[in-house]
């Protein structure tokens, strides 16, 4: 799974996405040498990747930001995940610019079988967030990268 945020649209906005290692913060791979939100490049086809998500616009309400993923390969069907577990709200630190995400598995986030994915190698997603403003409205968090 291939994990990249889009294009920005508007004045909200996510500085990216990256690696999140959550034993002890300690880097154990190169993956986890930098929590630069420079994307993600390889996550499992059978999920728990651990990322970060950063941006200053996050709501302080870890379980408020709503993790979107855009499908590439399904005609950029916008797919909402599922909400942050306890962990990662835990994990996160919205009031400091970042939440933290276990990746589901693309049968998990998109409710079909494993076996539908037996002809793919790679599958890309596009990450954003929704969450609503200090005014109650929904923002659309994206990258501009």
């Amino acid at each position: 799974m291939l994990g990249k945020a889009d294009a920005s649209a508007g004045d909200f906005y996510l500085e990216g996405i990256g690696y999140r290692e959550q034993a002890l913060q300690q880097p154990k791979t190169s993956f986890f040498q930098s929590e630069d939100p420079n994307g993600v490049l390889y996550a499992s086809f059978n999920g728990g990747t651990n990322i970060f998500i950063r941006s200053p616009e996050l709501n302080e309400n870890p379980g408020a930001n709503v993790v979107y993923f855009t499908a590439t390969q399904f005609n950029n069907m916008e797919i909402p995940g599922p909400p942050l577990d306890e962990d990662d709200n835990f994990n996160s630190n919205p009031m400091l610019g970042f939440i933290t995400y276990r990746l589901p598995s693309p049968a998990t986030l998109l409710g079909v079988p494993y076996e539908n994915f037996d002809l793919y190698n790679q599958l890309d997603f596009y990450i954003s967030v929704k969450a609503p403003d200090i005014f109650g409205e929904e923002q659309h968090l994206k990258c501009g990268t």
